[in-house]
């Protein structure tokens, strides 16, 4: 499910340390009531946002809870014709860059052979 809303709070629940690495659990709270825990550390007052949750249902000394948990975002990895676009891009600059420093070569070559010629 998707919700999407402004942050109203960001909470600390808990911390702790499991396979030699440190987490801490956050409860987020949007503007309506709705809330959610996440193990990421990147949300903030007044910040909008569309939550990707999915329910999630634990069961302690016989009580059932029900709670939102954000299902973490992964990063997204670009085409390969986005990639090699941006290549060609960067490598016509450099090209132009390759051909203007050589112009510039050539003027200071002249200037020098200018002043060496001067008495």
């Amino acid at each position: 499910m998707i919700k999407t809303g402004t942050v109203k709070n960001t909470q600390q629940i808990k911390t702790g340390v499991a396979n030699g690495r440190s987490w801490t659990l956050w409860k987020i709270t949007l503007e309506d009531g709705f809330q959610a825990t996440t193990f990421e550390n990147i949300y903030s007052p007044g910040q909008q946002v569309n939550l990707s949750v999915e329910e999630k249902t634990t069961e302690k000394n016989g009580v059932q809870y029900q709670n939102y948990q954000i299902v973490p975002s992964k990063p997204r990895k670009e085409s390969v014709v986005a990639q090699n676009s941006k290549f060609e891009e960067i490598m016509k600059t450099l090209t132009e860059l390759q051909a203007q420093i050589g112009g510039l070569d050539q003027k200071v070559d002249q200037l020098l052979d200018d002043l060496a010629k001067r008495p």
